[in-house]
């Protein structure tokens, strides 16, 4: 089973910010707040039957995740947000029921990193 956390992401993205573990920390706590509302929207445009409306909200969730380091909800996201490109509501639903437990397993892993000041284990 791959890495909850890309750690050379996580190294990429220390590095850009100066080697701050601070501002990575409110990187994550602001990704933290954003994230389920970005899921939230999908489910809301899929329950609307609206393809358009998921692109952006997957979009979104797909970088932020890669960012930092949220391999598999950046890959989930990303999928959702083909498919909406693609005017494909189909399977969608079931992306979105990974989507938040891959989310729950991101989560998680957070509290660890952060302790290790987002440094390698």
């Amino acid at each position: 089973m791959p890495e909850t956390i890309d750690q050379v992401a996580v190294a990429r993205l220390l590095e850009m910010v100066g080697n701050d573990p601070d501002f990575v920390d409110e990187l994550v706590d602001d990704y933290l707040a954003e994230a389920p509302q970005l899921r939230a929207a999908v489910r809301a445009a899929l329950d609307a039957g609206d393809a358009d409306g998921i692109v952006l909200p997957a979009h979104t969730l797909k970088g932020t995740s890669a960012n930092l380091g949220g391999v598999r909800v950046a890959e989930i996201a990303q999928g959702i947000e083909e498919r909406g490109r693609a005017g494909d509501l189909d399977g969608v639903d079931a992306m979105l029921a990974d989507l938040e437990v891959a989310l729950i397993e991101l989560t998680a892993a957070f509290e660890p990193a952060r302790a290790r000041r987002w440094t390698s284990p």
